[in-house]
Order: structure tokens, then sequence, then C-alpha cells
């Protein structure tokens, strides 16, 4: 049985149940990487209820939506509902950034004695070492296995076109501040809405 385990960040939903499994079999630490720190992982908080762009992909006209109300990779929930619902208590704000806030680049938890994994131990210099040994094992098993995101590929996965249905955000923080650069996707563009009648074709599911 390995004392350790480690990933790169996956969805939410697949965090705790593998964390719930991490504790039962008696792993001792879990290492998570973040390659895009500056990204929501449960998606922008906020999307558009409304946006209409010109040929250019210039936004002409927007109504943005609830400020908690782009959660659509989070299954709606009583507790999803409750956390957004009660965000004002900063016992319960806690709890929504554990769900819904950015990350740090690297997470590390000891699942033993914090089996929630609520307290980031990354950063910490009395746990350097695992944290140094865990991250080098991880970068090691990515290159060997050729993951795009040590080879220099990761926005292969924004490439990919979506056939579903599409909901419209502002430009995120980490294009518009200058921290990161907004891959190329031109079948996004192409799908961009010029209409109020794409507006209601395209609302989420």
């Amino acid at each position: 049985m390995p004392s350790s385990v480690f990933a790169t960040r996956v969805p939410i939903g697949f965090i705790e149940g593998l964390r719930n499994r991490l504790f039962s079999c008696h792993i001792a630490w879990f290492y998570i990487r973040n390659f895009k720190p500056a990204r929501w992982p449960a998606g922008s908080a906020q999307k558009y209820d409304k946006a209409v762009y010109s040929d250019d992909g210039d936004l002409l006209e927007s109504r943005l939506g609830s400020p908690h109300g782009g959660y659509h990779d989070i299954d709606a929930s009583p507790t999803l509902a409750y956390l957004i619902d009660h965000q004002v208590d900063l016992d319960i704000q806690r709890f929504l950034n554990l769900a819904v806030a950015r990350r740090e680049a690297e997470e590390l938890y000891d699942i033993q004695r914090d089996p929630g994994c609520l307290n980031n131990l990354a950063g910490q210099s009395e746990f350097a070492e695992v944290q140094q040994q865990l991250a080098a094992q991880l970068h090691a098993y990515l290159r060997k296995t050729g993951d795009t995101r040590v080879t220099g590929h990761g926005d292969v996965w924004e490439s990919y076109p979506r056939v579903s249905k599409l909901r419209w955000f502002p430009p995120p923080d980490w294009v518009t501040g200058s921290t990161g650069v907004l891959p190329s996707q031109k079948w996004l563009d192409a799908r961009r809405p010029a209409n109020y009648k794409l507006i209601a074709d395209q609302k989420t599911e």
C-alpha cells in the first residue's frame, strides 16, 4: 500500500470521493498540483444572462446574471444553495470558498489528521521535504506518460470543440489582468451569439 497519493487538479466531485478512499486505506499524504491556479476550479462565478456580439467578436450588449450563478460544473444541490444563500456568514463563507475559490499552485494534505483536506500544508517549512518529494514523483510520472501539461502543449485540451449548449462569461481576469493568454478557439468564436435568438437557443442545460 503506498503511503502517499498525488494528482493534478481534477473535478471537485472526483477529489471528494478520492480523499474518502484514501482515508479508509490509511494513505498518509495527498498532494495536488494545480497547473492553472489563476483559473476558477468550479468555473467563473458569474455568467451572462444575455450577451450579443458583433461579427468581429466585440461585445455589443450584455446583462450579467446572479453573482454565483455560473457554477454549472457543480450539480445543483441543497448544500450549494445553502452555501451561496448564507455566504455573508464568515463561517459559511469559508466552506463556499473551499468549494469554488481559486486554489494554490500546490496543495498538500495529511489525510489521516485532516481527512476533509481543509488545511493546506504546502509551503510550510516543516513539510517542505514531503512536498518536494511528492512534487518530483508527480512530475516524473507526468513526464514519463507524456502528459501535455509538462510537455508544453497543455492548451490542447481547450482546442476541442464543444458540441453541447454553451454559456457565455465576461473575459476572465487572468486575461484582462495580463496574467495569461486566452488560447485560440476558432470553434468558440464561430458560435458566439450575434442576436437574441441565439441567446435563447444556447442557454445552458
